[in-house]
């Protein structure tokens, strides 16, 4: 009797096992419990020119106090800002004061040499012909440092652009679907589903020297920039 329910408690066991398995084998591969359907990912591409210029200006002033630099800071802001407010768009990214100090390795202190405040400012435009004009008024206006020029594509180009796209995707994915089903000798339905991904787009940076600047204003040649978006479209099979 003992050894008769050893055997059924092992059979049962590997029964057990057995079912676990198939289950672990379907939930790993959700496509396989899919039948009647077709999934094409589709990935559509468009090279454009961009149509904004954003030249990020730093300030950097010094003072023996804090406000004493502060109050130099300012005077520069205010100039550059009141030059480009009425011409672009202005906005003030960052502001810091901070205390400069020297290690003196002879009397093994820190010397205090005043204070640093430094402010940032871009300027964006929309005529990228008038980005070399912009780095040019603003070192001339006092600006002594360009922390950067990017070129980028607005947010409403990038959503026309990416309608465009998506329209693109979906023909074409239709074409692959309809070739595969023609292969495979079964007839193509509709769309059941479509899901989108949203493809990360980075402006193109550009690195300056003010030295140089000064007196000659800079040609500025963007180049184009690629705007991505994908798609994976799940088809019918009749």
């Amino acid at each position: 009797m003992h050894n008769t329910d050893s055997k059924k408690l092992v059979w049962l066991n590997l029964l057990l096992s057995l079912a676990i398995l198939i289950l672990l084998l379907q939930s790993s591969n959700p496509r396989a419990q899919e039948k009647g359907q077709i999934e094409i990912n589709q990935q559509e591409t468009m090279e454009v020119l961009p149509d904004e210029a954003t030249v990020v200006f730093s300030i950097v002033t010094e003072g023996e106090t804090p406000q004493e630099a502060i109050d130099a800071n300012t005077e520069i802001n205010n100039k550059l800002i009141a030059f480009f407010k009425d011409k672009y768009e202005v906005e003030t990214t960052r502001y810091s004061l901070n205390k400069k100090t020297r290690w003196d390795p002879k009397t093994q202190e820190l010397i205090e040499l005043g204070y640093e405040a430094r402010n940032t400012i871009s300027v964006k435009t929309k005529n990228l012909d008038l980005t070399g004009k912009i780095i040019e008024d603003g070192i001339s206006l006092g600006a002594n440092e360009i922390q950067s020029v990017y070129f980028s594509i607005s947010e409403e180009k990038q959503e026309e652009l990416k309608e465009q796209l998506l329209k693109e995707a979906l023909t074409n994915a239709r074409i692959k679907a309809e070739t595969i089903a023609e292969t495979s000798g079964v007839k193509l339905g509709d769309i059941i589903k479509i899901i989108p991904y949203e493809n990360t787009y980075y402006p193109v940076f550009r690195a300056f020297d003010v030295k140089g600047l000064e007196s000659n204003t800079p040609e500025i040649m963007p180049e184009k920039q690629t705007i991505r978006y994908s798609v994976d479209v799940v088809f019918e099979i009749k």
